[in-house]
């Protein structure tokens, strides 16, 4: 197991199974999940068994990855990958999608 790049990503960076708990209360799912109201999420497994989770606030990371921007001035832009090795998180941001 390697440890995080970054001075605040607090947990260490490992293959998850398809439910793991991390620090400051996030939970990670390799799940199917739909929504079945602002904050009630129902996710089923590979073997279907269902598992129905209430919060008040949900991050859904669907795994994408990120592509470079192909533009003038795009090799100052960094990626969200690139967030992590960080020396301090940055001030302000803004998310481009292609």
């Amino acid at each position: 197991m390697r440890l995080s790049p970054s001075p605040f990503l607090p947990f260490p960076l490992i293959p998850f199974p398809n439910l793991l708990s991390l620090p400051l209360g996030v939970t990670y799912l390799n799940m199917l999940g739909r929504f079945t109201d602002p904050h009630t999420l129902e996710c089923k497994d590979k073997g279907g068994k269902t598992k129905v989770i209430s919060a008040a606030r949900f991050v859904v990371a669907t795994g994408g990855r990120p592509t470079p921007l192909a533009c003038e001035g795009g090799e100052l832009a960094i990626t969200s990958d690139d967030i992590f090795t960080l020396d301090k998180p940055p001030g302000m941001c803004i998310w481009v999608r292609l």
